[in-house]
């Protein structure tokens, strides 16, 4: 049995999810019993996007499956084009809680895609740490670095018909701030 903790971006793995099925809704509760599986869960911290005042029911159905969590509204910005775009990134706090719950833990799971967190994973593997990553879309490059890489599957989903709050992490014309392309290190 593993001490673990449970760091899950919320943003990056609706985006992710909906690059593989459309109109499908993770199931916030089959991801973290399945993460924890036998093992002692220290920590599960959830990091979500507030993007207007709709949020609150959708927080307190992960807060009621056993999430922490952590919020943010993000940041809007327009360009010199006139496109206005909504920039959220939660590497840094992912970063600091990891190493902040290092000593306690044996174990990560790391519910993010984005490969910007590599680094972090090779210093928390420095540190004895295993971490394992449990998203959907992952890059190539955190696949590569992680102890285990496991892409979310159709058995992480709601059924089609079950009511959930939904989640407003991002307006339909925002970018996605995650992708692929807007990795700054060229990773993919």
């Amino acid at each position: 049995m593993h001490n673990i903790a449970i760091f899950a971006d919320l943003t990056n793995m609706h985006f992710g999810l909906k690059k593989k099925w459309p109109e499908g809704r993770l199931s916030y509760s089959a991801y973290l019993q399945r993460a924890i599986g036998g093992d002692n869960c220290i920590r599960s911290i959830a990091y979500a996007t507030l993007a207007d005042e709709d949020s609150a029911g959708f927080l307190t159905a992960i807060q009621a499956c056993g999430w922490e969590t952590r919020c943010k509204r993000p940041l809007t910005v327009t360009t010199k084009g006139g496109v206005v775009v909504r920039r959220l990134t939660w590497n840094l706090a992912i970063t600091c809680d990891m190493f902040r719950l290092a000593p306690k833990i044996d174990k990560v799971i790391l519910g993010c895609s984005n490969t910007d967190l590599v680094e972090p994973v090779k210093m928390m593997q420095s540190m004895g740490i295993y971490v394992h990553v449990l998203a959907a879309h992952i890059g190539r490059g955190l696949k590569e670095a992680a102890d285990k890489s496991e892409e979310l599957t159709e058995d992480y989903l709601l059924p089609p018909n079950v009511f959930v709050p939904q989640a407003r992490t991002e307006s339909e014309d925002a970018t996605d701030p995650e992708s692929e392309e807007s990795d700054v290190n060229g990773n993919v």
